[in-house]
């Protein structure tokens, strides 16, 4: 298993099958994943907690570190065009294997940053982070 993740999704609107794979594996814990209950609770006139438990969301926090401008334009399309809209895609923990999950984006909003120029004259590696999450 080589841990470099891959992303495939049909874009909203055009249609078309779009694929990321990511030039190396996240930073940290690739496998780094947090569950959240989703629930709610009240007391009831008798003084006791009352839970209405819903849901479990299992959710990544994936970094990327020196990524190329490539991944960076596909991943920026991907976020603007599908993601930001409620897409969901296929998230595959390693980009050779053939099991995925389905899984959202988290949004909150996509920050890059251009730590260095790469070998070639005028572009540069680029770090992300961003969050996605599932219904389990």
């Amino acid at each position: 298993m080589n841990f470099i993740p891959k992303i495939t999704y049909t874009e909203l609107g055009t249609g078309t099958p779009k694929t990321i794979t990511f030039d190396s594996p996240p930073e940290g814990d690739p496998f780094g994943e947090s569950f959240k209950p989703v629930q709610s609770s009240k007391r009831s006139s008798g003084g006791k907690r009352q839970t209405q438990f819903s849901y479990n969301l299992q959710r990544y926090s994936i970094q990327f570190l020196f990524q190329s401008e490539t991944v960076k334009d596909a991943f920026q399309d991907f976020y603007l065009n599908h993601a930001s809209r409620g897409g969901d895609f296929e998230y595959f923990e390693s980009s050779d294997e053939v099991a995925s999950t389905t899984f959202e984006l988290v949004i909150t909003s996509l920050s890059l940053s251009r730590p260095i120029p790469s070998a070639t004259l005028g572009e540069f590696e680029y770090d992300f982070s961003f969050k996605i999450e599932r219904v389990v």
